[in-house]
């Protein structure tokens, strides 16, 4: 199954609009779990009985903590670097696509370069700051 992260922080807030979209489509597929993740912790999840997001429970936002429960299945997470300490945590337990919502600066894109040698083979970083660069991105992972 597949794991759709979305950070809704105000970071991010550019891509929203965007994000809103991804789950929209994404909820109509029975094989994807979908969560709000402001800056990488999951807050909520989409429940498609309620057609909408419900808070996470105590446990579980204790189980899926660094993205712990998600061992063995494909995360995709949508946002910026504030995930960087999940992202630690979880790139050996998971196969991890990052649309990687940069700022555009040197040191952004020095970032990414670091990160993407570092965690090679089990997180791929796709650069994703609007709508087109998202559907290059999507077209490089098929």
């Amino acid at each position: 199954r597949l794991v759709l992260l979305l950070d809704s922080s105000p970071s991010c807030s550019r891509m929203a609009n965007t994000y809103s979209q991804i789950s929209t489509e994404a909820c109509k597929f029975d094989d994807i779990e979908i969560y709000d993740a402001p800056n990488g912790y999951l807050h909520s999840i989409y429940d498609p009985r309620r057609k909408g997001y419900r808070r996470l429970t105590k446990e579980e936002i204790d189980s899926t903590l660094y993205w712990s429960a998600f061992g063995g299945r494909t995360v995709i997470y949508f946002g910026d670097d504030d995930a960087t300490r999940s992202i630690k945590r979880a790139w050996r337990y998971c196969d991890l696509h990052w649309f990687y919502k940069s700022f555009g600066s040197t040191t952004s894109k020095r970032i990414v370069m670091r990160k993407r040698k570092k965690w090679a083979g089990k997180l791929k970083i796709y650069e994703c700051n609007n709508v087109d660069e998202l559907i290059n991105a999507v077209r490089s992972m098929r």
